[in-house]
């Protein structure tokens, strides 16, 4: 007896087979329909690559769908098949066995009727891909899609033509624009008498445009004759035979002259090449023991000098910052006004940002001296060139305008100095009386012509220091003498012993000052002694003497330095021009 529940089973198997297959016949009629679709649109050429790649992304999509769910209901297929076989075997009879012979001749039926609509879809696809590809499929084109292409390309083309021919209209009245417009006229508008004014006026331009081109025109001819007249210095009517002679000879000994005076200017820069050559170009190899240890202690002496300048800067710095320290509590204690608290910051605020100034600058200068010593410590002396040597004056030129710079921002530094110590002695402008103010202006003018003097006596000491230096020429620091280098040294100690006591004599003057104004407190010029003012007097005069001893001194220095450089340069000349003609 067959088991009912079996053929249940079967036939809900062959009832499901039926399903899928109707709904794979859907979709590939589906899939038809899309791929049919599209081609009218692809034959009128408007299938761009975007839409190209998004058909090809959702059929690519499409297909992976496809693939799964066929994977998928493989799987449950296998699954139901797997039920059907694992009962056992001595259970079936005959019906059972033609049932299953049944459903596994239909399931091959089914699955090759699926494969073989794939291989339609996959041949239809690739149809459909080549039409993509290539704009147009020719056998999907019919009478309907050429006639709407046509009608598309004569619409075209009558657009084309109808845009160039407003263009040309659109030109065309422009051009009639800009003429009315260079003409400066409606035709319509004019009359007989507007136009034979307009040709009266247009008449008398040109004839004073005419004459005045002819009145340039004789001037400069005139001009030219003059000129020519002036350059000739004759009449040539009047001259005769002596004097031509004679201008002639004239000529003859001035171009004479002339190339006499070219030959020994050449024969002087030859000269000067030579002894240039000589002084830079000499062989390292050939440098004495004496050379050697000469420019070792040139280089000791320099490292030397920058470590003091840092050490005496350091010291300022703290000096500095202990004067403003005290500055302030003392301002504090005093209680000034408002203004003059004010005007403290604001001089606090310049002194700072003027001391980072002379930092930054200070800075550099180590940085280009230390490169300049290391330039100089590695150069070789056969390779110096045309190009270092302008590089070396190039150097010397920005040295000169760093130490005017630094001049500078120290004047300014002593500016502000003074203005902090106007502060200090505690004076308020509000209460001062106008002969209190009248001598302050006095003092402080007479502070202005010293600062100044002393500012050219610097600025003329350090010209004629520069002056010695250029008379030297272009002699390298390896060609330096111990007779130069002993007069180098004693200058720098000359000038550091002055300005040593020149900031001594300041600080003195400041304490001097400080200790007579110490005990008056805040108030006013007005109220000081005939005595205190006797004293302050007599301070400004001792700094006035000691700056101007110190002038002397460095004055003095220089000018020993300036002879012994003289002396020095003039002992190396003597011995190039003996060494020359070797």
């Amino acid at each position: 007896m067959v088991n009912p529940n079996l053929i249940a089973k079967v036939r809900r198997a062959s009832k499901m087979a039926k399903e899928e297959e109707i709904a794979e016949m859907n979709s590939a009629l589906s899939d038809k329909l899309t791929m049919t679709a599209p081609k009218t649109t692809v034959s009128l050429g408007a299938v761009t690559e975007a839409a190209r790649a998004k058909l090809a992304e959702e059929s690519n999509q499409r297909k992976a769908e496809e693939e799964m769910m066929r994977k998928q209901k493989w799987k449950e297929q296998q699954a139901k098949n797997q039920a059907a076989t694992g009962r056992d075997a001595k259970a079936l009879d005959e019906d059972v066995e033609a049932a299953r012979a049944a459903l596994a001749a239909q399931r091959a039926a089914t699955e090759e009727a699926r494969e073989r609509e794939m291989k339609e879809a996959t041949r239809a696809q690739k149809a459909k891909m080549a039409a993509i590809s290539t704009g147009r499929d020719a056998k999907a084109l019919d009478e309907d899609v050429e006639a709407a292409r046509a009608a598309l390309a004569a619409q075209r083309a009558a657009t084309e033509e109808a845009r160039e021919r407003e263009m040309k209209e659109a030109t065309r009245a422009q051009k009639a624009k800009m003429a009315a417009i260079s003409t400066g006229r409606d035709a319509k508008a004019l009359d007989e008498d507007v136009e034979a004014a307009r040709a009266a006026l247009a008449a008398e331009r040109a004839k004073r445009d005419a004459e005045m081109k002819k009145e340039r025109n004789e001037a400069i001819k005139r001009q030219k004759e003059k000129i020519a007249s002036v350059q000739k210095g004759r009449d040539a009517k009047a001259l005769d035979a002596d004097v031509e002679a004679a201008r002639a000879a004239l000529a003859a000994e001035r171009a004479r002259k002339a190339a006499e005076k070219e030959k020994e200017l050449a024969e002087a820069r030859k000269k000067q090449r030579r002894r240039l050559s000589a002084i830079s170009g000499r062989d390292a190899k050939a440098l004495s023991e004496d050379v050697e240890s000469a420019r070792k202690k040139l280089a000791e002496e320099r490292d030397r000098s920058q470590m003091e300048h840092k050490m005496q800067l350091a010291e300022r710095q703290r000096r500095e910052k202990a004067r403003l320290a005290a500055i302030k509590q003392g301002l504090d204690k005093k209680g000034l006004s408002s203004e003059m608290e004010k005007a403290r910051k604001a001089k606090q605020d310049a002194n700072k940002k003027m001391q980072e100034d002379m930092k930054a600058e200070w800075t550099k200068r180590e940085k280009d001296m230390k490169k300049k010593l290391s330039t100089v410590k590695g150069r070789d002396a056969k390779s110096l060139s045309k190009d270092v040597e302008k590089a070396r004056r190039e150097s010397k030129l920005m040295r000169e305008k760093k130490s005017l710079e630094h001049q500078r921002l120290i004047s300014e530094r002593n500016k502000i100095e003074r203005l902090d110590l106007q502060l200090v002695q505690g004076r308020d402008e509000k209460c001062l009386s106008p002969e209190v103010e009248k001598a302050r202006r006095a003092k402080m003018e007479q502070r202005k012509l010293d600062a100044q003097r002393k500012k050219e006596e610097m600025a003329k000491s350090n010209k004629a220091r520069r002056a010695s230096l250029a008379s030297i020429g272009a002699k390298s620091i390896m060609s330096l003498t111990p007779e130069m280098e002993k007069a180098r040294k004693e200058a720098q100690a000359a000038k550091v012993k002055a300005r040593e006591e020149e900031r001594i004599m300041k600080q003195l003057e400041n304490s001097k000052i400080k200790k007579k104004i110490g005990g008056t407190g805040a108030r006013s010029v007005m109220s000081l002694s005939p005595e205190t003012e006797a004293a302050r007097a007599q301070a400004a005069q001792d700094a006035k003497n000691a700056r101007k001893s110190s002038i002397r001194r460095l004055s003095t220095a220089s000018m020993l330095f300036q002879k012994k450089l003289d002396s020095v340069s003039k002992k190396i000349d003597d011995s190039l021009s003996l060494e020359s003609p070797a």
